[in-house]
Order: structure tokens, then sequence, then C-alpha cells
């Protein structure tokens, strides 16, 4: 299912593709920096020593600890409580050198950006493309072929269409 929006008379576009396993969206107009935002909490609650992410290095970290810098490409992290199966996972598509942030607000959720530090907006490029996902799984192998599979760049590749006979049209 695709769903298309724009805002302030067009100057803003954006498109939602959403697949049965995760959704991506593409900011294809923007007039002024933005950011890719999430809040939320892992587990339903925001539990800062038990709660955790973990960025492409596959270091898992607490989510009371705070961080500002780039993620290098590519560029993907994944939240998740230690009593849960799965875990939330955000990839934004396009590498680029903008600073990403994420720290616990006032204890009670995660807030996460990419292209974000503080209140200031880093990403202009467009189209720019960004996926989020709740992933069944929180090995850390298992965690990242899932990310980049639904990273990877769709191919279709036309040919005969072959009959149960084994002929071609």
């Amino acid at each position: 299912m695709r769903i298309a929006s724009e805002a302030e008379e067009g100057r803003w576009a954006c498109t939602w593709d959403l697949f049965p396993r995760f959704a991506r969206l593409t900011v294809e107009r923007a007039t002024q920096p933005y950011w890719f935002l999430y809040e939320g909490t892992p587990g339903g609650s925001l539990e800062p020593d038990g709660d955790f992410y973990v960025l492409p290095d596959g270091h898992r970290r607490p989510a009371s600890e705070r961080w500002e810098r780039d993620i290098p490409g590519p560029e993907w992290l994944y939240f998740g409580d230690r009593t849960s199966n799965q875990v939330l996972c955000l990839a934004h598509h396009e590498d680029d050198e903008a600073v990403d942030a994420y720290y616990p607000m006032e204890g009670n959720m995660t807030v996460f950006g990419f292209g974000r530090l503080r209140l200031e907006k880093y990403l202009e490029e467009v189209p720019q493309r960004f996926t989020v996902a709740l992933v069944e799984e929180t090995g850390h192998e298992a965690v990242e072929r899932a990310i980049e599979g639904m990273i990877r760049p769709v191919g279709v590749t036309v040919g005969i269409v072959e009959t149960e006979d084994g002929g071609g049209r």
C-alpha cells in the first residue's frame, strides 16, 4: 500500500510505502532542513538501564547513554527492551555526514533523530528514504540481516513467462 501526502501547497511531499514487515518513508520535497524523528518507549515504558539501543557496530548500549554524532553508513540502529523478543529498527538509506542524536528524555521516553542535534535540523537533500520495522529477533546478526534486507535496493528482472510444461511464451 502507498500513502502520499503534501503540505504547505506542495512545498513538502512524502510517500509511505507499507510492506508486510516494514514501512518506508520517502521524503520527496522539502523546502527547509528537516529531521527524521523517533520518540517512544521500548517495551511500553523507558527503563534507562534495562532498555538498550544498538548501532551497526553491534555494541549494545543502555538506553541511559546519550550520544550525538553521525552514524557512519549504513545508517541504522535498533531499540529494545531486555524482556522482549523483538526490537524496533530505524534505517536511513542514504549515507550522509549529518549529525544523528539520541537521548533519554526526562527518564520517560527515547528520543532519536537522523539529521538532528537538539532542535537543529540537518537533512536537506531529497529524495531521502527511511525504514521503520519491528523485528522478531534480538540477536545482532539476525537483526542486521533483517535491516539489510529491508534497505537493499529492489531489483526486478523481466524474463520469459514459463508454463507448467516447461515451454515459454
